[in-house]
C-alpha cells in the first residue's frame, strides 16, 4: 500500500478514537495538513520535521475534580504506529493491551508543563513523514502521579503541523453499584460509581461526582454515603461527565428495643417457718426464716418481707426480722404472714418456741462433718453452749473463735478457710453472766 493511502487510513482511525480524561480535560489534536504535490515517492523519501497541536479543553462535567485541580503536565511517548486493520478501531483494553496491539518500538519522549488556563500545547521538531502511536500521560495539580493516559494516533508530516476533528465526548458509560437501596432512619449505606472511558479505562469516580438526593427529609446523601432520616422514599442522584444515575433509597424506622414481657403473676401457696433451735433460755435467742411456696412449685426467701407474730410476748417475743427472745419460762407460737395479690393474706402454720428457765452455762463445744481440709477450701464449724440443766443452745453466731496459727488456717463465723499445710487448734469462747468465760476444748483441724 502506498504511503499517502496509509495516511488517509491513519486519519480515519483518528476519528474514530475517543481520548480520556477523566470529568477534567478532553485530549484533542488538531491541525491543518497540507496536500502534497508531489509523487508518493519523494513524499516517502523526504526526511524532516513537522508539528503536532494539542488542544486541552474542560470537559462539561460534574464533579469534585474539575474544581480541584487541572492537567498540570503531559509525559508524550511516541511509539512507531503498527499497520494492522484493527488498530484504529475504539477499543475495550486496557492500556497494557492497547499498546501490544498499536504500538511498535518506543520512538522518543516529551514532557511539557501546563498553567491552569492553558488550552493548547504545540509539540515541535517532531521526526516526519511518520505514523505515531502515543500515549499521554496526564499529572494533575499537586499530585507526581499519574492520573490517566489517553492514547491515539497521528501522522506528522515535514513542514506541516498535525490536526483533527475534536474528539468525542470523554466519559462513555456510568454505573451504579445498587439500583435501589433500604436503610433504616440514622443508619448509612454506600453507593459507588464506576466510569467507564472512550478508551476502555475503568475508574471509580464515586468521590467525585456530584451527589444529591431529591428528598432530604427522607434521605441525605454524600460522597455516595447515604444516611436515612425519616420513613418514605426518595431518589438518590450521582453526576458525572454529561450523564447522571438515579437509585432509589427506601428509609424504615429503626425497630425498637424488644420490649421485656411483664412476668405471669403466681398465686402464694403458703408459708414455711424453719428454725436451728425450738428450745431456748430465757434471755436467748434464736433467728427463724420464712419460705414462700407457690402454686407452680416455686420457692423464695421472705423472711424480711413477711409479718411476724408471737401468741405470747410474755414468753417470747419475735422481731420484724424473725429474732425471737426468751422471756420467761413456756411455750410461744410464732406466725409468719403475707398479703398476696392472687391469693390475699397467707398465715403460716404456728412454729412452737419453748423458753426454759435460765441456766448457767456449763461448757462449749465445737463439732464438724470432718477434721481436715485442703489449702484454699472451707470447713464450716458449729459452736453449742451446754448448760447446767443439760440442755444444748447453737451459739455458732454468738461465739468468739479463735485459730491458734494463723498462717495455716483461719477461722469467721465458724467458717475455717485452709491457708498452708499443717495443723492448727480451734478453740470457741462465750461469755456467761454467771460463769464468766467459757472457752471449749481446743478441735484439731489438719490443713
Amino acid at each position: 500500500m502506498g504511503y499517502l493511502g496509509k495516511l488517509n487510513r491513519q486519519l480515519g482511525r483518528v476519528k474514530h478514537l475517543g481520548l480520556t480524561l477523566s470529568g477534567l480535560a478532553l485530549l484533542m489534536i488538531v491541525g491543518v495538513m497540507t496536500a502534497c504535490s508531489s509523487s508518493e515517492s519523494s513524499q516517502s523519501a523526504q526526511r524532516g520535521t513537522g508539528s503536532m497541536l494539542i488542544y486541552l479543553r474542560q470537559a462539561d462535567g460534574k464533579g469534585a475534580t474539575a474544581a480541584k485541580s487541572y492537567i498540570s503536565k503531559l509525559v508524550l511517548r511516541f511509539y512507531e504506529g503498527v499497520d494492522d486493520e484493527t488498530s484504529g478501531e475504539q477499543s475495550e483494553s486496557s492500556s497494557e493491551t492497547l499498546l501490544q496491539k498499536s504500538a511498535g518500538e518506543l520512538l522518543f519522549t516529551r514532557e511539557v508543563s501546563l498553567s491552569e488556563d492553558q488550552e493548547s500545547v504545540l509539540i515541535e521538531e517532531i521526526p516526519a513523514p511518520q505514523n505515531y502511536f502515543i500515549a499521554a500521560d496526564m499529572y494533575m495539580s499537586g499530585s507526581e502521579s499519574v492520573y490517566r493516559t489517553a492514547h491515539f494516533w497521528a501522522t506528522v508530516l515535514v513542514g506541516q503541523t498535525a490536526s483533527t476533528e475534536a474528539i468525542g465526548a470523554d466519559v462513555k458509560t456510568l454505573a451504579l453499584s445498587e439500583e435501589s437501596v433500604s436503610v433504616a432512619v440514622g443508619e448509612t449505606v454506600s453507593l459507588a460509581l464506576t466510569a467507564t472511558y472512550q478508551d476502555g479505562f475503568i475508574e471509580d469516580v464515586t468521590e467525585y461526582a456530584a451527589w444529591s438526593t431529591t428528598d432530604a427529609s427522607i434521605a441525605t446523601v454524600e460522597a455516595g454515603l447515604v444516611t436515612g432520616v425519616s420513613d418514605g422514599s426518595c431518589e438518590i442522584i450521582a453526576e458525572y461527565g454529561s450523564q447522571e444515575l438515579k437509585a432509589l433509597a427506601t428509609v424504615t424506622s429503626s425497630p425498637g428495643p424488644t420490649p421485656t414481657p411483664t412476668p405471669t403473676p403466681v398465686a402464694l401457696s403458703s408459708i414455711v417457718i424453719s428454725s436451728s433451735e425450738e428450745t431456748i433460755h430465757v434471755d436467748d435467742t434464736v433467728e427463724l426464716q420464712a419460705k414462700a411456696v407457690y402454686v407452680d412449685g416455686t420457692e423464695a426467701d421472705v423472711t424480711s418481707e413477711v409479718t411476724w407474730a408471737s401468741d405470747d410476748e410474755t414468753v417470747a417475743t419475735v422481731t420484724e426480722s424473725g429474732i425471737v427472745t426468751g422471756i420467761k419460762e413456756g411455750t410461744a407460737h410464732i406466725t409468719a404472714s403475707l398479703e398476696d395479690e392472687l391469693s390475699g393474706l397467707v398465715v403460716s402454720e404456728p412454729t412452737a418456741i419453748t423458753v426454759n428457765p435460765s441456766s448457767d452455762l456449763s461448757s462449749i463445744y465445737i463439732s464438724s462433718e470432718k477434721d481436715t481440709v485442703r489449702v484454699d477450701e472451707t470447713l464450716e464449724l458449729k459452736a453449742t453452749a451446754v448448760y447446767e440443766d443439760g440442755s444444748e443452745t447453737d451459739v455458732t453466731s454468738e461465739v468468739t473463735w479463735e485459730s491458734d496459727n494463723e498462717e495455716i488456717a483461719v477461722v469467721t463465723s465458724g467458717l475455717l478457710t485452709g491457708l498452708a499445710e499443717g495443723t492448727v487448734n480451734i478453740t470457741a469462747s462465750l461469755e456467761d453472766d454467771v460463769a464468766g468465760l467459757v472457752v471449749s476444748e481446743p478441735m484439731p483441724i489438719t490443713v
